[in-house]
């Protein structure tokens, strides 16, 4: 449906719901909370909601190449800098990617993280009831690296502390018979000492995102841009994130750095085994959101809606002055 050189508006508008620290929340009946959850919704789709924030971007198409693969590569310009979303069509079925290859995050002249976008497969020949494929996002970014000295306490040796003459009945290490008479015994002490271990500490923030979880085909609707009426499919998923800081460890000893490991590991799992009693997180580990698109075959996603994990609508974006 492109054609090289169309050009089209994206908006973008964003919410924030503090609608779990209404008082009581935790508490609140179900019924309740959807109740409250629907009054947000309607305020930002009737457009009485403010929005957090606000923008607008401008793509045009940069290529369109028809055939078997087809491709179309859009292009928007940011912050001087131009970036470029390819698609492919092969087989009846669209591959949107975001990036191609890694991605790579540069300070100083240094590299300091990398990322890898999945691919968003979708088949042009839907009906309702479908079932999309997962995708997923990774990325690391170091924020922060130090270096310095630690004391580790270290078993240096025995020392004899004191012998006492016993008489007793023994054990005769010579004949392993057991003898009664005079023996001496004498009591050691463990011999400890501290030494220096140098430590090099990185922190970095982690993120892993799925995306379509459950992703299904829930019906069909018209959507209208510049005065034409397209069929959209309407795409109901859930997107699972985990993200957190890390913090890894290089040491010269390596019993301090296993010490070290294990009390970072155990830390964790405590941080993240209390945010799932909580119900912030899934039995998984991830913070789940919910999203809603609208797919035109043989184009793309034109519009879409995220929700948090409480179903407040949290963005909105559309497609406008397609031509």
């Amino acid at each position: 449906m492109f054609e090289q050189g169309y050009k089209i508006k994206l908006n973008s508008q964003n919410y924030l719901s503090n609608i779990s620290a209404v008082k009581g929340w935790a508490k609140m009946k179900p019924e309740k909370k959807i109740e409250l959850v629907n009054e947000f919704n309607a305020k930002v789709l009737n457009g009485t909601q403010p929005t957090l924030s606000s923008s607008s971007y401008d793509m045009y198409v940069k290529e369109a190449v028809k055939g078997s693969p087809g491709r179309i590569v859009c292009s928007m310009m940011a912050g001087g800098v131009e970036y470029s979303f390819p698609a492919y069509c092969k087989n009846d079925t669209s591959y949107f990617y975001r990036t191609v290859g890694p991605v790579y995050y540069a300070s100083n002249g240094d590299t300091v993280g990398a990322g890898f976008n999945g691919v968003q497969i979708i088949p042009n020949s839907l009906k309702v009831g479908d079932i999309l494929p997962t995708y997923e996002d990774m990325s690391t970014l170091v924020i922060a690296t130090k270096s310095y000295e630690e004391k580790q306490r270290v078993l240096d040796g025995y020392r004899a502390i004191e012998s006492i003459e016993r008489n007793t009945t023994h054990l005769n290490p010579q004949t392993l018979e057991w003898e009664k008479g005079d023996w001496t015994v004498t009591k050691y002490e463990e011999v400890w000492k501290n030494i220096d271990v140098k430590v090099l500490e990185s922190t970095s923030l982690s993120s892993h995102v799925i995306h379509y979880v459950n992703a299904v085909v829930d019906r069909c609707e018209d959507v209208v841009m510049d005065g034409k009426t397209y069929k959209a499919y309407v795409i109901e998923s859930e997107t699972w994130t985990q993200a957190g800081f890390e913090t890894s460890f290089a040491a010269d000893n390596v019993k301090w750095l296993k010490q070290r490991e294990n009390f970072q590991q155990k830390l964790g799992n405590k941080v993240e085994k209390r945010l799932i009693k909580s119900k912030f997180l899934n039995l998984e580990g991830y913070y789940v959101t919910y999203l809603t698109e609208w797919y035109i075959p043989g184009m793309a996603v034109v519009k879409s809606i995220t929700y948090d994990s409480e179903g407040c609508i949290s963005s909105v974006n559309t497609w406008n002055d397609v031509k």
